[in-house]
């Protein structure tokens, strides 16, 4: 009871601190943690938060006045002390949870910058999560055994370019991240065709003379 108690007003805090910039070092880690986000106040999150809050503490206090010798007591305090926890991550943390590990944004981005008549995208070291977003969010097509003129890489810090691929070479387009996620680096690449080398005439031998 004590572990969900302090959790949920840590939770409650976390919260004010986004909204209101205090407690100020909270605001802080907060800001350094999401940078960009800006809290909007939801009434009805924040009616069922502190509805659950309430009914949290009026179950602590049945706890704590009548010492109830029941079986089920622990049961009721445990499932109860979850929902807690729960609704106030779904309802105060679930804006900044939503904005630091969502793809939306990237999506959109790389969708922006795509040529409008591209065959497909070749992934390159990026999970089924991230493929799956991505076409949801920018409506592209990713394909695996095709020859595509598009790849979408995922690469560290340290990269180097693709190399070429048979006759084509590859331009970086676009390259971002999420805003709160300073590993992860996505590039995208097009295809462009290499200019034909003109062909070289075969050199005539000269004929020789003999010397007069």
């Amino acid at each position: 009871m004590l572990s969900f108690t302090i959790i949920g007003s840590l939770v409650w805090l976390v919260w004010t601190a986004g909204m209101i910039g205090f407690p100020a070092a909270m605001a802080r880690n907060l800001a350094r943690l999401a940078p960009g986000f800006h809290p909007e106040f939801k009434l009805l999150s924040f009616v069922c938060a502190v509805a659950v809050t309430v009914c949290w503490f009026m179950l602590a206090r049945w706890r704590l006045a009548r010492h109830p010798k029941v079986l089920w007591r622990s049961v009721v305090l445990s499932s109860a002390g979850t929902t807690l926890m729960w609704v106030l991550l779904m309802t105060l943390w679930l804006p900044v949870v939503n904005y630091s590990r969502t793809y939306r944004d990237v999506a959109e981005q790389i969708a922006e910058h795509l040529p409008p008549d591209y065959n497909c995208i070749s992934p390159a070291r990026l999970g089924d999560a991230q493929i799956a977003t991505f076409a949801y969010f920018g409506g592209m097509h990713f394909a695996f055994d095709e020859d595509c003129d598009v790849i979408l890489r995922q690469d560290p810090a340290d990269y180097g370019d693709p190399p070429s691929i048979s006759a084509f070479q590859w331009k970086l387009v676009w390259e971002g991240r999420r805003v709160a996620d300073r590993d992860e680096r996505f590039r995208l690449y097009v295809r462009i065709e290499r200019p034909t080398p003109p062909e070289k005439k075969p050199l005539r031998p000269k004929s020789l003379r003999r010397p007069q």
